[in-house]
C-alpha cells in the first residue's frame, strides 16, 4: 500500500463516513421511527459508495488515478453523489430533530452530523455562488477583439 499525500485528511474523511454509517445503523436498532425516514436509505447507500471510493483510492492510488484520468466524467458523478449525500444527511438529521426522538437526539453523533452537514452545505453554497460570480465576471469582461493572434 502506498502512503497518501494527505493521510490526515484521508483518515478524517474515513472517520466521518464511519460515523455516518454507524449512526444510521444504530438508529435502525434503537428507533423504529428513524428507520422509516426515507433519507435513511439514501444516506446509507451514498455514504457506502463514497467510502468504497475513498478506500479504493487509499489502497490503489495509481490505478484509481489512471482510472479517473481516463474517465473524467466520473469525477462529476462523484461530486453529485457527495452533494446528494450531504443534502440527504442534512434532511435526515432535520427530520429527526423535528420528531425529537429521545433515543436518537441525545446521541453525540446526531449533534456532530447536524453541524457537519450544515457546515458542508454552507461551503458548497459559497462555492457555487463564487463560481457563478466568476463566470459572470469573465463573460462580461471577455472581448474577442482583444485577443492577440500570432502571425
Amino acid at each position: 500500500m502506498m502512503i497518501q499525500k494527505h493521510p490526515i485528511m484521508t483518515i478524517v474523511n474515513i472517520v466521518i463516513l464511519a460515523i455516518i454509517l454507524t449512526y444510521v445503523q444504530a438508529m435502525k436498532v434503537k428507533c423504529g421511527y428513524c428507520t422509516n425516514i426515507p433519507e435513511t436509505k439514501y444516506v446509507t447507500i451514498l455514504t457506502s459508495a463514497i467510502l468504497v471510493e475513498v478506500l479504493a483510492v487509499v489502497f490503489f492510488p495509481t490505478q484509481m488515478r489512471n482510472f479517473f484520468m481516463n474517465n473524467m466524467w466520473l469525477i462529476l458523478v462523484l461530486i453529485v453523489i457527495n452533494i446528494a449525500n450531504i443534502v440527504f444527511l442534512y434532511q435526515f438529521i432535520q427530520k429527526m430533530k423535528v420528531v425529537q426522538c429521545d433515543q436518537c437526539t441525545s446521541e453525540w453523533r446526531r449533534s456532530f452530523l447536524h453541524y457537519y452537514s450544515s457546515f458542508v452545505l454552507i461551503l458548497y453554497a459559497i462555492n457555487i455562488v463564487l463560481s457563478i460570480m466568476a463566470v459572470l465576471i469573465l463573460s462580461i469582461s471577455y472581448n474577442p477583439r482583444s485577443q492577440i493572434v500570432a502571425k
